[in-house]
């Protein structure tokens, strides 16, 4: 049976152009990501930007703050998709035979996919989003 504490540690992010022995989990960069989110929402958002975003989705501040965090901590979820985390093969494969080993499947022959398509298609098809969340997160770069 697979230990997912330890593929959730396996799974990456970026790498280091320069050392890419050096990566940034996945995990770490999708909570990053939310918790900065939230802190835009909570600091720097206006009164009346607010107030429209709440009125469109009849939550309260506190609620789309939370809503709005765990949208934008899942723009990247894509990268957890075999067809993103094949990208590593060719400057780290250490850690591509570490991520097979974990357990999870990765085909050599797997043609990379850009991973906000990936995160959009996730979205659309696991979450209960608006479309025009799906569209932002598939096209954020």
């Amino acid at each position: 049976m697979a230990n997912t504490d330890a593929q959730i540690k396996l799974l990456w992010a970026k790498s280091n152009r320069e050392n890419p022995e050096e990566i940034h989990l996945l995990i770490y960069h999708l909570l990053e990501s939310a918790s900065v989110g939230l802190a835009l929402w909570k600091h720097t958002l206006s009164i009346s930007i607010k107030n429209e975003m709440t009125g469109l989705f009849n939550l309260s501040e506190e609620a789309f703050g939370n809503i709005l965090a765990y949208w934008i901590g899942l723009h990247d979820i894509g990268k957890a998709a075999p067809a993103f985390q094949i990208k590593i093969k060719k400057v780290n494969p250490s850690l591509l035979q570490d991520i097979r080993k974990s357990g999870l499947k990765i085909n050599p022959l797997l043609v990379a996919v850009h991973h906000s398509l990936l995160s959009g298609k996730y979205l659309s098809e696991k979450e209960s989003i608006p479309d025009e969340v799906e569209v932002a997160v598939s096209g954020h770069h």
